[in-house]
């Protein structure tokens, strides 16, 4: 992603059907090698596995509905963060007149913004209960000013920090 964000902003900036064509050609390439990958073997334990592990989540469920609302927060702040950060920024940006070379460095920064949640864990540790819904703040913040502000650079730092959030959580 890094490479393909640099090689955009240094070379196709500006053409968008030659950007386009070498999606294409990646992806195709991608897309044949994965035929030569082993084929992974699926026995019946799998089947059980998941059986076990949805079992497990019904009684998790069932003895602390608390549990509902962290699963719903979750759900609701991947998809945020991955509608936000990788399909709407871009509009944002472009909306806000950002120049087409500046968008992958932007996707550059957030890529790397996004190895942040390696410390996730010790956050959490660190701030106990109060991480998980200063997160969702925190995260609802960004986002209102990605979606709301005038101004490049406080869309800039809206974007950035929903995906910061969405790594953290």
């Amino acid at each position: 992603l890094l490479a393909a964000s640099a090689l955009f902003s240094l070379f196709l900036a500006d053409n968008y059907r030659l950007a386009a064509l070498w999606t294409a050609v990646t992806y195709g390439m991608a897309a044949l090698l994965a035929c030569f990958l082993a084929p992974v073997p699926a026995g019946e334990e799998d089947a059980a596995s998941l059986r076990a592990q949805l079992a497990g989540i019904v009684r998790n469920l069932r003895a602390n509905p608390r549990f509902a609302g962290v699963l719903s927060a979750d759900a609701l702040l991947s998809i945020t963060g991955q509608t936000v950060t990788v399909f709407l920024s871009q509009l944002l940006y472009v909306r806000l007149g950002l120049p087409a070379a500046v968008l992958g460095v932007l996707y550059i920064g957030m890529t790397l913004a996004g190895l942040c949640g390696a410390w996730s864990h010790r956050l959490c540790r660190a701030l106990g209960r109060t991480f998980g819904p200063a997160l969702c703040l925190v995260g609802a913040a960004g986002c209102l000013a990605a979606g709301f502000s005038p101004w490049p650079a406080l869309c800039v730092a809206g974007v950035f920090t929903l995906q910061i959030v969405w790594r953290l959580w």
